[in-house]
């Protein structure tokens, strides 16, 4: 697993988004240890938050979304992945942690499918009024 977490900071949208392909159908089997997931989960959320650049960012968004999907949706709140996107987002001081927020978001979306077309929407609305504070539309 740590190799897989490793090959996500690559640079590169095919390998990223290979990696969270790999990591849906590896999180049900690990899904017993809690403690473990729990240490994945908070690792990819520094990452997505914390990253010094964009690759890094997506990277930690597409790995958790991957792992989000194996977990099942259910791990969205059970691991308090949504309260730190939340926190994340409304944090104007960190324009990084506010991207990576709106990373994960999409790429959740993305993964989850039908389940999260009303996200879809709530987060195209956010990014419009986002887009619109930062440019004073």
């Amino acid at each position: 697993m740590g190799t897989l977490m490793e090959v996500l900071a690559t640079p590169s949208s095919d390998v990223q988004t290979a990696v969270s392909a790999c990591l849906t159908p590896l999180m049900p089997g690990l899904a017993t240890e809690r403690a473990f997931t729990e240490g994945l989960v908070q690792s990819m959320l520094k990452r997505l938050l914390q990253g010094q650049t964009y690759g890094d960012r997506r990277g930690a968004a597409l790995g958790l979304a991957g792992m989000v999907k194996g977990l099942g949706i259910s791990a969205i709140n059970g691991y308090g992945i949504l309260d730190a996107l939340k926190a994340a987002m409304d944090d104007q001081g960190k324009p990084g942690a506010r991207e990576g927020a709106l990373l994960a978001l999409e790429c959740l979306c993305e993964k989850l499918g039908r389940c999260a077309c009303q996200a879809k929407a709530l987060l195209r609305m956010h990014c419009f009024c986002m887009a619109a504070c930062c440019y004073h539309l």
